[in-house]
C-alpha cells in the first residue's frame, strides 16, 4: 500500500514537473543533487550495515549505535562544508546555470539534517521492523511530494525541488527519531574501528556515487545541457522499478542475515524464490513500459520530452539486471562477503564510464542512458552471478519469456493509441496478457507465495 501511495505521487510529480520546467532547467538541478548525492552515499561509513549483518545481538549495542551516529555526524558535516565550499567551482566545472551554486549550498545543509535518522533506521532494520520502518516513512514521502507538486504548480521551478529537499530531510529525521526508538548519545572511542569494518559495505554506494557524478561528468562535456536534462529525466518511467529493487535490498538484507544465522540451510533457496517471484511481476512492467513508452511520453508527460524516449527505453531494459544484481548482492553481503559487491561495482562501473564515452559522443542521451543505467547493471549482476551458488537461469529465462511477450503486445497497439482512454487500453490489454502468461512460465513460485501469504 505504501509503495503504491509513493509511485502514485511520485506519478503525479514526474507529471507537474515535466510541464513546469525544460530539460536545461531539470539538468541545472541534476548536477546539484548528483554532486550533494556523492556526500549522502557517504553515510555512516557502513557502520549501521555492519550493526544489521552481524549475529548475536537484538537491534544492536547502544555503543555501536552511538559510534555509527558519530561517524554520521563526521561525514556529513566535514562533506556540507566541502561542498559549500565549492559550490563556485562545481558550478564552473560543469559549465553549468549560475542557480547551480544556491542548489548545491543549499541541499549540502540537508547532509546534516538527515543525521539524526541513521540510529533509528540501523535499529529497525537489525530487528526487521520493516513495516513500521515503511510506516514512519510516509510522512516524509508526503512532505516531500506536497512540497514538490504545489511549488512547480505555483511557478517556482526549480526552488521548489530544493526546497522539497530540505523539508523531506527534516521529516525524515524527526519521524525515524520519534517512531525508531530515539536517538543514542554519540561515541568515539572505537569509531574508527567500526568504520574500517563497514567500509565493504558503504564501498558499493560509494563507487556507485562516484560513477554518477563521472558519468554526469561525460555527459556535461559532450552534450548540450538539454541532452543532459533528458538524459537525469530518462529515468521517470524506470524510477517505480528501480524504488522497488532499492526497498528490496532494504528487506531481504537483514531477513538473509538472520536466515544465514538461524537457518543457514534454507538461505540459498530463500534467494532462489524471491528471484523468480520478482521476475515474474518487474518482466511485465518492464514490457509494457517499453511498448507503450512513446505514447506515455507524448500524452501522459510532454512532446518536449520525446527525444529521451529511446534512453528511457535503455533505463528500463536496465532494471531487470538492477533488481537481479541487488538481490545477488544482498545474498553475499548477508554472508559477509561485502568485499565481492564492491569488486563487481568497481569493474562494471569503469566498463560503464568508458562505453559512456563512446555512446554519447554517438548516440546522445540514448547512448548515455545505454552506457550508464544498461551495460553497468548487465555487468555488474554477469560479475555476481558468477560468486554465487544459487542457480538463477530459470529466473533469467522467465524474465526474457515475460518481457518479450508483454512488449510485442504493446508495441503493436502503441502504434493505434491517440489519446489517454486508447493508452489506458492498450495498458490494460498488454498487462493482462502479461499477467495470464505468469502461471504459465512459472506456476510453481506463484503457488509457493500464495501459500506464505495463506499461513498464519
Amino acid at each position: 500500500m505504501f509503495s503504491a501511495m509513493t509511485n502514485g505521487l511520485q506519478l503525479v510529480s514526474s507529471l507537474v514537473l515535466a510541464r513546469a520546467i525544460s530539460p536545461e532547467q531539470y539538468g541545472a538541478f541534476a548536477v546539484g543533487a548528483t554532486v550533494v548525492g556523492f556526500a549522502r552515499f557517504l553515510g555512516d561509513c557502513g557502520a549501521g550495515s555492519v550493526v544489521i549483518q552481524q549475529p548475536g545481538m537484538e537491534g544492536g549495542s547502544r555503543t555501536q549505535l552511538g559510534q555509527a551516529f558519530t561517524i554520521q555526524l563526521v561525514v556529513a558535516g566535514v562533506a556540507a562544508v566541502l561542498l559549500m565550499l565549492s559550490a563556485p567551482f562545481l558550478r564552473a566545472a560543469f559549465d553549468a546555470p549560475p542557480e547551480t551554486t544556491w542548489i548545491v549550498i543549499v541541499l549540502a545543509v540537508t547532509l546534516l539534517l538527515e543525521a539524526p535518522a541513521v540510529v533509528p533506521r540501523v535499529r529497525l532494520r537489525r530487528e526487521q521492523k520493516f513495516q513500521r520502518l515503511q510506516v514512519l516513512g510516509v510522512v516524509p514521502v508526503l512532505g516531500l511530494y506536497g512540497t514538490q507538486i504545489s511549488g512547480l504548480l505555483l511557478g517556482y521551478g526549480i526552488a521548489a525541488l530544493v526546497a522539497a529537499q530540505v523539508v523531506v530531510s527534516l521529516l525524515l529525521s524527526v519521524s525515524l527519531t520519534l517512531g525508531g526508538g530515539g536517538l543514542v548519545r554519540p561515541v568515539l572511542r572505537g569509531s574508527w574501528s567500526l568504520a574500517r569494518r563497514g567500509m565493504a559495505y558503504q564501498g558499493t554506494l560509494v563507487v556507485q556515487s562516484l560513477f554518477s557524478i563521472t558519468s554526469l561528468a561525460v555527459v556535461g562535456t559532450q552534450l548540450d545541457t538539454a541532452e543532459l536534462g533528458l538524459w537525469t529525466w530518462c529515468t521517470v518511467l524506470a524510477t517505480p522499478l528501480i524504488s522497488l529493487a532499492q526497498n528490496l535490498h532494504g528487506v531481504v538484507f537483514p531477513s538473509l542475515s538472520r536466515l544465514n544465522e538461524h537457518h543457514s540451510g534454507r538461505h540459498d533457496e530463500a534467494v532462489q524464490t524471491v528471484a523468480r517471484l520478482q521476475f515474474l511481476f518487474v518482466s511485465v512492467a518492464v514490457g509494457l513500459l517499453c511498448g507503450l513508452a512513446v505514447p506515455t511520453v507524448r500524452l501522459v508527460f510532454d512532446p518536449v520530452w520525446l527525444e529521451g524516449t529511446g534512453a528511457a527505453r535503455a533505463a528500463l531494459l536496465g532494471v531487470l539486471p538492477l533488481v537481479l544484481a541487488t538481490l545477488v548482492a544482498a545474498a553475499l553481503e548477508s554472508r559477509g562477503r561485502a568485499d565481492l559487491r564492491l569488486r563487481s561495482m568497481l569493474i562494471s562501473s569503469v566498463v560503464g564510464v568508458s562505453a559512456m564515452v563512446v555512446l554519447a559522443d554517438r548516440f546522445g542521451a540514448t547512448g548515455a542512458a545505454i552506457g550508464s543505467y544498461l551495460l553497468v547493471p548487465l555487468v555488474d549482476v554477469a560479475i555476481l552471478l558468477r560468486w554465487t551458488r544459487v542457480d538463477l537461469r530459470r529466473a533469467v529465462l522467465n524474465a526474457i519469456v515475460l518481457t518479450g511477450a508483454t512488449f510485442g503486445v504493446a508495441f503493436m497497439l502503441a502504434a493505434h493509441v491517440t489519446d489517454l482512454g486508447g493508452l489506458l487500453e492498450a495498458a490494460v490489454v498488454a498487462g493482462v496478457v502479461g499477467v495470464v502468461l505468469m502461471p504459465v512460465v512459472d506456476r510453481r513460485s506463484l503457488q509457493r507465495a500464495w501459500r506464505v501469504l495463506r499461513s498464519p
